[in-house]
């Protein structure tokens, strides 16, 4: 009989490692073009083909980025939506949308590579939107990193990508890949000064905590409740009585 030796056993294991990734692979591709909604949060692989069909916009100037409300973000995507387009294989209009905080140091970190890729995408819109007052609208995109880079499809949140180590190039090259839009060619990946000032802020603002100061209060407040509850307390209180009486009788006698 032929013996099997460990080697042979680990090539196993891993032919079979690699036909299941393999698998997998398949169905994540096929559901996509069933048109399912893929995780917002999986970093999206830079494929081959384009992941979707996107029909550019009719303009060659680019305008910036446009920072918005919940409302308005579902009001702009909202026009983006053709009835006719089932599925991210039919034409339709793609956005991109960056989910921020201004509190956040990645978040200002990444915010200059995005302000920048309207000039290498001018038939794109580019929408940004703050977390505070708006968790409902991060919630119901899917949305749980910051920051995160959202891409749409007919109004629909197709693609997300979100990652601590930012990049102008890995900016301009998920939203080509995705897309199938070619960036601005002229263009090398170079920051300018604009980009560095805006429309989304590029340094961190740490508000004052409010709730950490009412915490610290309400808990020294307890603290001197249950203080005072004590024996001890109690007796210091009558020391510094007597001891506030004898002087007022001295006092009195001088």
């Amino acid at each position: 009989s032929q013996q099997i030796t460990v080697n042979d056993v680990l090539r196993d294991f891993e032919k079979t490692i690699l036909e299941n990734e393999k698998s997998i692979s398949t169905t994540l591709v096929s559901s996509l073009e069933d048109g399912e909604n893929p995780s917002l949060n999986e970093t999206a692989a830079v494929p081959n083909k384009p992941k979707l069909n996107c029909t550019q916009l009719n303009r060659t100037e680019h305008i910036s980025v446009v920072i918005l409300n919940g409302t308005e973000l579902q009001f702009r995507v909202g026009e983006e939506v053709n009835a006719n387009v089932t599925n991210r294989t039919y034409p339709g209009v793609c956005s991109v949308t960056f989910f921020y905080a201004t509190w956040c140091d990645f978040s200002a970190e990444a915010a200059p590579f995005y302000n920048a890729l309207p000039r290498y995408f001018p038939r794109l819109n580019f929408y940004a939107i703050e977390a505070a007052n708006n968790l409902n609208i991060f919630a119901q995109f899917g949305v749980i990193a910051l920051p995160s880079l959202v891409v749409f499809h007919n109004g629909r949140p197709m693609y997300g990508f979100n990652h601590s180590e930012a990049s102008l190039e890995s900016f301009v090259d998920l939203i080509s890949s995705l897309t199938g839009i070619p960036p601005t060619p002229e263009l090398k990946y170079i920051l300018d000064q604009q980009d560095l000032s805006g429309p989304v802020p590029p340094v961190a603002v740490k508000p004052f905590n409010y709730n950490l100061l009412f915490a610290c209060l309400f808990l020294v407040a307890c603290a001197i409740i249950e203080l005072s509850k004590s024996a001890s307390f109690g007796n210091i209180i009558d020391n510094l009585r007597l001891e506030d009486h004898s002087h007022s009788l001295t006092l009195r006698d001088a």
